[in-house]
């Protein structure tokens, strides 16, 4: 067995939008020295869906997994924290647009608005069960526009209206994209955790 075992943690977030966690286990017995590392990946995707049943648009999107996101999965893993089973995903406007943050919250995010010009609250993501260290929805969540504009991005929270829930992640198109009145949003989420 090992003597004086020491571990190290630190967090980093990737460009990417990946967060890169390195667990370090020494020991100095037989200078044996390991190194575990895990990415917490997210990808957003959304494409329009045309009258007569084709899909058109296609855009997938890097996430960036938020601290408030991180922090709830920790407390439900490791702590005592309840689990959120409802998830729902937000459209990010571009107007006004100019960054997403790590430390934005489902209630303060100076960098973005919501877009909220279509039927009904934000559409449900309902994921199935996680195989492969990834979990997604299998069948595409829909967003009916009523109104023409520009979007940005994507985000996935824990209410599907109001600011009193958990930001999950956000990803941002390069530049914006334009929605018509009555146009069909199809959307997607996988969030992935792979050994590095």
């Amino acid at each position: 067995s090992l003597r004086n075992i020491s571990r190290s943690f630190n967090a980093t977030e990737k460009p990417t939008g990946a967060i890169m966690i390195p667990i370090e286990i020494a020991g100095n017995m037989k200078e044996v020295r390991k190194k575990v590392r895990a990415f917490l990946r997210g990808e957003f995707f959304m494409q329009t869906l045309l009258p007569d049943g084709r899909a058109v648009n296609r855009q997938k999107l890097k996430n960036g997994v938020c601290t408030a996101g991180i922090n709830r999965m920790l407390d439900v893993m490791f702590g005592s924290g309840t689990q959120l089973t409802s998830w729902f995903l937000l459209i990010i406007n571009n107007a006004s647009f100019t960054s997403l943050a790590a430390a934005d919250t489902l209630a303060s995010h100076g960098g973005w608005l919501e877009w909220t010009s279509y039927g009904g609250n934000r559409p449900t993501w309902t994921p199935g069960a996680a195989a492969s260290g990834s979990i997604t929805n299998p069948s595409l969540a829909s967003a009916t526009m009523n109104a023409a504009g520009t979007i940005r991005g994507l985000g996935l929270c824990s209410v599907n209206s109001g600011t009193a829930g958990i930001l999950y992640s956000t990803a941002a198109l390069p530049s914006g994209r334009a929605v018509a009145d009555t146009e069909v949003l199809q959307l997607g989420y996988t969030s992935s955790i792979t050994p590095a």
